[in-house]
């Protein structure tokens, strides 16, 4: 953490430099948001991706374009899921027809909001596009990571079925070189899949192997982290479940992942059932129902959003 922190510091100073600018030096503005993300501070990430795209001529669609999907990101990190629709829909004509990468990676921002929504059918149809699209490009890093986030989605929507499918298509694509935390996020997956399975020994196993690859308190840890918690509550090794659940919990807690935190809190709250500890298992249910209304609601005030939206553009089309 104290390293990110350094790092803001200095990116910041050279995003205001004079002779830096986003269309000469755009790792420059994209690490420092990636980073503001992952310290937790998404507002920070929000005003950093506006102020840059100001700056970004009109011409210069591609950017503009991959900025707009930092900015959505950032929004969904927020919970302002329509408001993160909205600006893809807004930067949507400033990219080529025939640029597959920029299409595929509007599909794959949809897709993030579908889920983040629980709408996960349709966040599966945007990462069939958008695997579609990369399958026309050499390009098998991104092709792989569009099957774990294909993975991601059903295993989080509390279905095994067709996961396996898509890991084993990540690990065909996925090269030997590829960055350690790609290869801890298929590994955490696998992981996630195994305890769903009861393969108990296996998922801690994968699930050590992917917490080794990568960073410490990121989103990406999540699958690593249930994994660890279902297979040590599976063989009984209840102090260690115990911990693993408070980590993966926090975690969905603070990206506001309402539906994953129910999913978490309910497993939990078997866990503790049959660790013997009755009262703290009827708390962790009742906060299982807790986020499942977090959720309901969340998707309430969406749908309401977008009847608005869908009647307002009735009104001026009359």
């Amino acid at each position: 953490m104290l390293f990110r922190s350094e790092a803001i510091r200095e990116l910041e100073a050279a995003s205001t430099h004079p002779l830096i600018r986003p269309e000469l030096f755009p790792d420059v503005y994209t690490t420092l948001i990636a980073c503001y993300r992952q310290s937790g501070q998404s507002e920070e990430a929000v005003v950093a991706c506006e102020r840059t795209l100001e700056q970004i001529a009109p011409e210069n669609g591609q950017l503009r374009m991959l900025l707009a999907t930092y900015l959505s990101h950032a929004l969904s990190d927020l919970g302002e899921f329509e408001r993160a629709k909205v600006v893809l829909e807004e930067f949507v004509g400033d990219f080529e027809p025939n640029d597959p990468y920029a299409q595929a990676r509007m599909h794959w921002s949809l897709a993030r909001v579908a889920a983040m929504q629980n709408e996960r059918r349709l966040a599966l149809r945007h990462m069939r596009e958008a695997i579609t699209l990369l399958k026309g490009t050499e390009d098998t890093i991104r092709l792989a990571g569009a099957h774990l986030v294909c993975a991601q989605i059903l295993l989080w929507g509390g279905t095994t079925i067709g996961v396996e499918k898509h890991l084993r298509a990540a690990r065909s694509l996925l090269p030997a070189h590829a960055e350690a935390g790609d290869h801890g996020t298929l590994r955490g997956l696998e992981a996630l899949l195994e305890a769903r399975n009861r393969h108990f020994s296996e998922a801690r196993q994968a699930a050590e192997e992917a917490l080794f690859l990568m960073p410490e308190h990121t989103p990406e840890i999540a699958p690593a982290l249930y994994a660890k918690a279902l297979a040590a509550a599976g063989e009984a090794d209840y102090e260690v479940a115990d911990e693993a659940f408070k980590s993966v919990l926090g975690l969905a807690e603070r990206s506001e992942l309402w539906q994953e935190a129910a999913l978490i809190a309910r497993d939990w709250a078997n866990m503790l059932r049959w660790a013997g500890r009755p009262y703290d298992s009827e708390r962790a249910a009742l906060d299982s129902d807790r986020y499942a209304s977090e959720a309901a609601k969340r998707a309430q005030r969406v749908g309401a959003a977008n009847g608005r939206s869908e009647n307002m553009t009735t009104a001026q089309d009359d």
